[in-house]
């Protein structure tokens, strides 16, 4: 079994165009974290955003997935991925220089924010599928969860270095202006890509009268029908309904209830890559000592545990220490959850379904995230930002034991073949 690893990460090693495409998702991701903090930073510090606000800002980050996750497939489906990715890509360079040009202009306003979280995460949409789509193209199912596992490995080392880069920026340079180094970033990484010597075929031709509907139903009737991809995509959309409650309070929580700075939110913040790092790093050992579906498991109430820690953080350097292992705990959950969930999307799939299915699960995952914020920018309010972070803590612990309880995941130890139904093992 060792021996069949050593041959898979060989492989991979050796495929060139693979290599390049993990280095350009590295250097988006590693800016993508400078914006994440920089952002809300920016309204949180600067344009003095009240709860309702940053709920707001959030959701606006997060409505695109559920608009245009859908189309976003079956548009990927019918083109060439790799030309569609290298324009998004240079497009989001150029978009976030708004920010800072705002700034320096004194034009900066919350609608400006708003404008910008929408229109980036509309680019995202289009950008995470086709990079998804494009390792199973270039990698063979049973290199899937090591590939997998690398592009996790590369997000979690963003997520480490990047808030902390980006707290520091944001007290050097101001938040906005710490968002340029993003957009560079992102010009360089469009770079990356337009260096890989992929040819793609084009897409076959499309039957008469089969439309663009045609074919996002084809991608719904492919997840509600195999028990895998109907589940996952339900817990999904629970997780992140929760978790993006969590995002819209945690800046406030932290600046204000915790009375953190910046830098050391920045700080903090990067505890949640280490999480996710390690599980990156474990997550192939954990999934052949347990199986992927138990993996699945851990990871949730893993996440769970960590937001419950988040809720019981005082003040002073006991608070931020309560925070460090909260984001600990979150991130090596998230790092269980994801990548196993990643790699059993993309093995049990078609690969002239794969877009498709992928959007649609994004779009299942996400529809309700921006409700998720809203809400959790007016329970802040209403209720307060810590007794906010308690209760999303108990709806993930909830969440996790209903999993385990009843979905087909606790069975599932292995990969099962695209297309075909989940065996259980009984």
């Amino acid at each position: 079994m060792r021996d069949s690893f050593a041959r898979i990460s060989h492989r991979l090693r050796l495929n060139p165009d693979f290599t390049k495409l993990w280095v350009s998702d590295t250097i988006s991701v590693f800016g993508s974290q400078i914006t994440l903090l920089a952002l809300p930073l920016t309204a949180a510090l600067l344009l003095h955003a009240s709860p309702p606000q940053m709920g707001l800002l959030v959701a606006m980050g997060t409505l695109p997935f559920g608009l245009f996750s859908l189309h976003a497939g079956a548009i990927i489906d019918r083109r060439r991925k790799l030309p569609l990715i290298k324009l998004v890509t240079w497009s989001r360079g150029g978009l976030l220089l708004v920010v800072p040009l705002a700034a320096y202009v004194d034009l900066l306003r919350m609608e400006i924010l708003y404008a910008v979280a929408f229109l980036l995460a509309s680019h995202a949409v289009f950008a995470d599928v086709g990079y998804q789509t494009l390792i199973a193209r270039l990698v063979a199912r049973e290199e899937l969860v090591e590939a997998n596992s690398r592009f996790g490995l590369s997000e979690s080392s963003a997520t480490i270095a990047g808030p902390s880069l980006a707290g520091l920026l944001v007290q050097w340079l101001t938040a906005p202006f710490a968002i340029v180094l993003d957009a560079l970033l992102f010009l360089v990484s469009g770079c990356v890509l337009g260096s890989m010597k992929l040819r793609e075929p084009p897409p076959g031709e499309r039957p008469a009268g089969i439309t663009l509907w045609h074919e996002i139903r084809e991608g719904l009737r492919a997840v509600r029908a195999h028990p895998v991809l109907r589940w996952t995509g339900t817990l999904l959309a629970a997780w992140q309904f929760l978790y993006h409650m969590l995002v819209a309070v945690f800046v406030l929580f932290a600046v204000r209830e915790v009375g953190l700075s910046a830098g050391t939110v920045g700080l903090i913040f990067s505890t949640a890559g280490l999480g996710f790092f390690a599980g990156s790093l474990y997550v192939k050992q954990v999934s052949r000592r347990i199986g992927l579906g138990p993996t699945m498991l851990s990871g949730m109430y893993a996440t769970a545990l960590g937001w419950g820690i988040i809720s019981l953080a005082g003040g002073g350097t006991q608070a931020a220490a309560a925070l460090v292992l909260a984001l600990l705990c979150q991130g090596f959950g998230a790092g269980l959850f994801f990548l196993t969930h990643i790699s059993l999307r993309q093995g049990v799939t078609p690969e002239r379904l794969l877009a498709r299915v992928i959007s649609t699960m994004r779009f299942i995952a996400v529809a309700a995230t921006p409700l998720g914020a809203l809400l959790g920018g007016a329970l802040g309010e209403a209720i307060g930002l810590r007794a906010t972070v308690a209760l999303v803590a108990v709806g993930g612990i909830a969440l996790a034991t209903v999993a385990m309880l009843y979905s087909p995941l606790k069975p599932l130890k292995e990969m099962p073949e695209p297309g075909m139904p989940l065996q259980q093992e009984r």
